[in-house]
């Protein structure tokens, strides 16, 4: 599902190869952000760099609990 906007396979790859987390996980990510973004959006324009930014923020989440044992 791509909420109306092609995700970036590269983008995605690229997310996921810097946070050694799943293709498929990234994906997921990535599309979950794209949709919460396109709710409240007027301008479409960087909803693809935001949710970016946001799928790393999360994965850098998910690897801090991780180490931490949680």
């Amino acid at each position: 599902m791509t909420h109306g906007l092609k995700p970036n396979k590269d983008v995605i790859e690229d997310l996921a190869q810097q946070a050694a987390a799943p293709v498929e996980l990234v994906k997921n990510l990535y599309e979950d952000e794209v949709a919460k973004l396109r709710r409240g959006a007027t301008v479409e324009s960087y909803i693809g760099v935001i949710a970016s930014q946001r799928v790393k923020r999360k994965l850098r989440s998910r690897r801090r609990s991780v180490a931490q044992g949680s």
